[in-house]
């Protein structure tokens, strides 16, 4: 994103410079769809800053959403002929064939495989294993199955409409359907199942779109089914992680985590209907609904427009989704006036030969991929993958043009020229400027929560190694001092600087008071943290004041009361003491009913009962 927010500037800067370069007196033409998402754009920047007490995590959805737009813009206002429109969905064919060959790589070859990571300010290469979770299924350079379906599914319908309509000579239309179904295949790989309910829909969806004879469609339904039930047969049958995902689906009902989350955003929404509870809030207020038993952290709804409810509320959502749905019903009504076929004369053929005219073409390609992936976000939130919102802008920039609305014409002035000059390119350098020090804080954040992470996971390998330690620190140091609101980055910070008493014993009382300034600040940021809470805890007791590190680990059982590494936390305090051990039992119980399999509690109930 941060390179991608620097070719926004050139991008618009370029634009600039293409309108200013005609010389003709004709006025500026403007298409009025392309400002449809200013409105939400700033409802969204209003939303954080007056609404939000999540600022921190708000700001990358913010960052996110103005590249789209912006990327929309462009692609409305500057894609002039159709050439340009050819050549970029001939670079995303080859994205997509890329991608099936890395999910094909990564399913059969490595399954743990994930690109290596560039660090921009560091000029650095690092590595990312895929999650223990994800390993046997096909994830691309996502990192996660689900994103890469979502991608795939964008993308699957253009090269199957490509190659089923009366568009392409015969030797491009026979790659196009065998490209076409190798992201099919991918699709399968990547053992979505909520991917492969819409690929079916899809496809069956598909021989209306290329216009086909009753006898055509009727054929392509029956081919279609034979091809998803041989591959679906297949593995079922060879594949045991894929016959585990649909028996766990039928022995459920369907979905066992998603209702959870769904249930607890549409009471966020109920709480607060017309603003909602703030970008970014989401994940923190769903401790407080948290049910028994649940151990998954969230992050996202796992439904786009669910946590859009739940975040800005019903005003964020029609701001967002009124443009969508006027583009695709502007697309879908200019689609039914177009004719099936037009006649293209030919030099070898004098009675020319029959075609789908391009806008139908396009609609149909672009569409159909869109309503597929919209059908998705009812599972998964795509939209704050950035990737994937940037495409989703872009398919959307590609369907307003085929979309024949009345242009604005603006005269052409010299005050005129003199404002585009001054604003195409004060935008161009601003956004950027505005834009890479947020990224250049999140890298930095990102990192050292990384690096904290990893240090808990190998504890026994990295607590004396001082180089580790002096890495990880003076990275959240960096990250707190370039995102100074940062509530979770100054609770890392305490995170780390406590762990230091493994590293160099008999300084805790040190450690722990520069531990505890750190968590208090963000304490101040945001009082509703409990990961916050239990750093203040760490942080007091290295100091000796257990009184107060009791009510500190007892605040966190308070904001997440259902949450089992809360309780265990607690209960290790209280254990400290001879007095408070009754007390300490009864919390690593709880812990264990919260989660009956976790190993830290459970040996810490046997510390307990076998003192």
């Amino acid at each position: 994103m941060v390179i991608s927010v620097a070719l926004l500037g050139v991008a618009l800067m370029f634009h600039t410079l293409c309108l200013l370069a005609d010389n003709s007196r004709d006025p500026f033409t403007l298409n009025p769809l392309g400002l449809a998402f200013f409105p939400v754009l700033l409802y969204v920047a209003l939303n954080l800053y007056l609404v939000s007490s999540y600022g921190w995590r708000g700001q990358e959805e913010l960052l996110g959403l103005l590249q789209g737009i912006g990327l929309f813009w462009l692609t409305v206002q500057n894609f002039r002929t159709r050439n340009h429109i050819w050549f970029m969905m001939l670079v995303l064919a080859g994205v997509a064939c890329v991608a099936v060959l890395l999910g094909i790589m990564q399913f059969f070859h490595r399954p743990e495989w994930l690109p290596q990571i560039f660090d921009p300010l560091e000029s650095q290469m690092y590595h990312v294993w895929l999650p223990t979770q994800y390993l046997g299924r096909a994830t691309g350079s996502f990192g996660a199955p689900t994103s890469y379906a979502g991608f795939l599914l964008l993308m699957v319908f253009p090269f199957l409409v490509a190659g089923f309509s009366r568009r392409f000579s015969p030797m491009a239309r026979a790659f196009f359907v065998y490209a076409g179904l190798m992201l099919v295949g991918a699709i399968f790989l990547s053992m979505t199942r909520g991917a492969l309910i819409l690929l079916a829909i899809g496809l069956f969806l598909l021989p209306f779109v290329v216009r086909a004879k009753f006898k055509t469609i009727v054929i392509g339904w029956l081919l279609s089914a034979l091809l998803l039930g041989a591959a679906f047969f297949l593995f079922l049958n060879v594949n045991e992680s894929f016959r585990e995902r649909i028996n766990t689906a039928i022995e459920i009902g369907g979905e066992s985590s998603r209702p959870v989350m769904w249930h607890a955003a549409w009471k966020q929404f109920l709480d607060e209907p017309v603003l909602g509870n703030g970008v970014g809030a989401y994940d923190f207020l769903f401790e407080g609904q948290r049910p028994e038993g649940f151990n998954l952290s969230p992050g996202h709804v796992h439904n786009d427009y669910l946590e859009t409810l739940a975040d800005q509320g019903l005003i964020g959502l029609v701001l967002f989704w009124a443009p969508v749905a006027l583009i695709l019903y502007l697309a879908f009504r200019e689609w039914l006036r177009q004719p099936d076929t037009v006649r293209i004369s030919s030099m070898r053929d004098n009675g020319g030969n029959l075609r789908m005219p391009t806008p139908k073409f396009l609609i149909s390609a672009v569409g159909l991929g869109l309503i597929m992936f919209c059908g998705h976000l009812f599972l998964e939130f795509h939209l704050r993958t950035p990737a994937l919102l940037l495409l989703f802008f872009l398919f959307l920039g590609l369907l307003a043009k085929c979309v024949p609305i009345k242009r604005v014409q603006i005269k052409r002035t010299v005050p005129l020229r003199m404002g585009i000059l001054v604003c195409g390119f004060s935008l161009a350098m601003l956004i950027p400027l505005w834009a890479i020090p947020q990224y250049a804080a999140l890298i930095y954040v990102q990192n050292g929560r990384r690096m904290m992470t990893d240090f808990t996971q190998n504890l026994e390998e990295l607590k004396r190694d001082e180089a580790y330690f002096d890495i990880m620190i003076g990275t959240l140091r960096e990250g707190v001092q370039r995102a100074p609101k940062n509530a979770e980055a100054w609770s890392d910070l305490s995170n780390a600087i406590a762990a230091q008493d493994y590293l160099r014993p008999g300084r805790g009382g040190e450690f722990g008071r520069e531990a505890e300034g750190f968590a208090r600040k963000s304490l101040q940021l945001n009082a509703n943290q409990p990961q916050a809470w239990i750093n203040l805890g760490n942080a007091l007791s290295l100091q000796g004041r257990m009184i107060e590190a009791g009510e500190a680990y007892r605040k966190a059982t308070e904001i997440a009361p259902n949450r089992s590494d809360v309780w265990y936390f607690y209960a290790a305090h209280l254990n400290l003491l001879i007095s408070t051990r009754p007390q300490a039992l009864e919390a690593v119980e709880h812990s264990l009913r919260l989660q009956p399999g976790r190993e830290d509690s459970i040996n810490l109930r046997r510390k307990i009962l076998v003192p």
